[in-house]
């Protein structure tokens, strides 16, 4: 990347969006041929929720790059957050992303040794393996795999590594530093592994490898955890996904896991139980990424914060760092005649258990759509504040209403804005109810499921060894 990019990747990194957005939109201007400056300016119109504009910018790139799969990824990544994008459209253009690789329906003669019940060879390939919301869902289900039936293999993409990378290594059996590697090298690197199962964590995040997996380089491939929607890899790829989830995803084959696809590892050792439910003011909190807050979620929360004058509004995302992008947020909610004294922005923590500490001092959680929060869903949950969702119809908006039914909370389910306004309102009015939420959240979550990091192990390799089943019965 050429030094004068690097400058608009730094603006963009410490959250000054309006500077990285004025940077990168000037070097369109005077270099139009420059698909990077094109690429992350399209990100930075993502991350400041000018989604139709972050698409311009990441067709323009493609016009110029048309190879560079990364903006592609960037590109349909960004269409789960659109609220006029339909699942027909969003699936089409995960399919075409697919069929750009001429290797995707050959298939290798495979050595792996056609035995049901042996041991198997689980590979697993992210670049988020660190402090990170995928770690919190990975740590649990890695140290409950039975290490006699399942050995795990990490290629990481890590560009840095922490104190949870540390912990994360100690549970695999080999641990394969990936990061800058050539595509040819790493697809022979894994194929000679040997790899029976190989785990994408990224889908079409960053750091991720689709073009490498549309090579098959193991006999069952599956995308899981770090992406909401199909790849678009086709019919010898596995989607996974909770039971019931009821959409065909893409051309990928679904893979489905008895009651869902998540067990949450709290950061923290220990989480004080909620307090506080008398106040006279009363806080909603969305605590998701601006990229997240479709025009229609602030329609919605404006007619809820009408409704209840005594009530105010806390967002939180590393965005709102930035005093334009907030600025914007005021004017969306000016036009429904909500005063810009009852939208908060809150900074920044350094820690977890800050974060978790405000996030605790809400009285409900309000989930965006079309793309539902799933890390911050578990997060409010474990901390015994409730949580609103809307379920629609793509892949990203039923991830609350899955996380939801399976805590049997189908009430904090909607299906439409007028559902969602009179549920957050029955809710933030029946304080009875909060308070018994706030008092049992943790033991129904494990219960359930939501947090038993057993039960979900073995729930997972069921699917997994099922998935393998199938492969030792095709010829």
């Amino acid at each position: 990347m050429q030094t004068s990019l690097k400058s608009g990747v730094e603006l963009w990194k410490k959250g000054e969006l309006s500077s990285a957005r004025r940077f990168f939109a000037d070097i369109t201007v005077n270099l139009p041929e420059n698909w990077e400056a094109w690429a992350n300016l399209g990100n930075v119109y993502k991350d400041m929720g000018l989604l139709i504009d972050a698409d311009s910018a990441y067709k323009q790139a493609l016009k110029i790059a048309p190879n560079a799969h990364w903006i592609e990824s960037n590109r349909l990544f960004c269409l789960n957050y659109r609220e006029d994008v339909s699942v027909a459209a969003l699936m089409h253009e995960h399919n075409a992303f697919g069929e750009r690789f001429p290797n995707q329906q050959t298939h290798p003669t495979w050595k792996n040794m056609r035995d049901k019940d042996r041991r198997l060879s689980v590979g697993f390939v992210s670049g988020d393996l660190r402090s990170h919301s995928v770690a919190f869902f990975l740590t649990g289900l890695w140290c409950n795999l039975d290490r006699g039936a399942y050995e795990i293999i990490v290629f990481s993409e890590n560009t840095q590594d922490d104190e949870m990378t540390e912990v994360l290594r100690s549970y695999s059996d080999a641990w394969v530093k990936t990061a800058g590697m050539p595509s040819e090298t790493f697809t022979k690197m894994v194929r000679r592994s040997r790899i029976d199962v190989l785990i994408d964590l990224s889908g079409h995040t960053a750091y991720n490898r689709l073009p490498e997996f549309a090579q098959n380089l193991a006999p069952v491939q599956i995308s899981w955890l770090g992406y909401p929607t199909s790849v678009g890899l086709g019919r010898g790829h596995y989607f996974m996904a909770p039971k019931g989830i009821g959409i065909d995803h893409a051309g990928d084959q679904l893979l489905t896991v008895e009651a869902g696809i998540h067990a949450y590892e709290s950061p923290l050792q220990s989480i004080t139980e909620k307090t506080g439910f008398s106040g006279e003011s009363f806080r909603f909190g969305c605590f998701n990424n601006r990229s997240k807050v479709s025009p229609g979620v602030i329609r919605v929360w404006a007619e809820i914060l009408s409704l209840m004058p005594q009530a105010t509004l806390f967002l939180k995302s590393r965005a709102y760092q930035d005093g334009g992008v907030c600025e914007a947020i005021i004017a969306e909610f000016d036009k429904y005649s909500i005063q810009s004294t009852r939208i908060h922005f809150l900074p920044r923590t350094q820690s977890i258990s800050e974060h978790l500490s405000l996030m605790q001092s809400m009285d409900v959680m309000l989930d965006t759509f079309p793309y539902n929060g799933t890390t911050t869903t578990f997060e409010a949950l474990s901390v015994g504040v409730p949580v609103i969702t809307m379920e629609q119809e793509t892949p990203a908006s039923r991830v609350g209403a899955a996380i939801l039914r399976q805590l049997r909370k189908r009430d904090w389910i909607a299906h439409s804005g007028k559902d969602y306004v009179r549920k957050v309102v029955d809710l933030a009015n029946d304080v009875k109810q909060r308070r018994a939420f706030a008092g049992n959240a943790g033991k129904q979550m494990f219960e359930t499921g939501l947090t038993d990091s057993r039960l979900f192990a073995q729930r997972w390799t069921h699917a997994i060894r099922g998935a393998w089943h199938q492969f030792c019965e095709d010829n």
